[in-house]
């Protein structure tokens, strides 16, 4: 961590973000703190259309209201439209419930809970 944490700082970033259903007191132990949930898009946001990431906020955005002028922004892209189907597949099939010999097998399996996961970050 510590090397992550220096090759950052080479780089010029001043805050680490991560996340975490686990591992807190190891990360508290290096001395990120939590902190609100971050989006991150894993691209590069400065070579994105004017007006792209406005669209992911919700409709009733004063931001998105404001942005109805920048409407005729698209996406660049290469090659033929794609043309969605005209009928969306079925979902598929819910998975089998557990069976208690299943449960009874293996007591170490726990399911990970999404709802669970910790957000921290550190200033560099």
């Amino acid at each position: 961590m510590l090397e992550t944490e220096k090759f950052a700082k080479s780089k010029g970033i001043t805050t680490i973000y991560l996340s975490t259903h686990d591992k807190q007191n190891f990360y508290k132990h290096l001395g990120y703190a939590f902190c609100d949930p971050i989006v991150s898009f894993g691209v590069n946001t400065d070579i994105l259309p004017e007006g792209f990431l406005l669209k992911f906020l919700p409709e009733n955005s004063a931001e998105r209201d404001s942005s109805k002028s920048s409407e005729n922004t698209s996406i660049p892209t290469s090659g033929s439209p794609v043309v969605p189907p005209s009928v969306a597949p079925p979902p598929p099939p819910p998975p089998p419930p557990p069976t208690r010999a299943t449960q009874k097998e293996r007591p170490d399996i726990v399911r990970w809970d999404p709802s669970a996961i910790s957000w921290m970050k550190k200033d560099l």
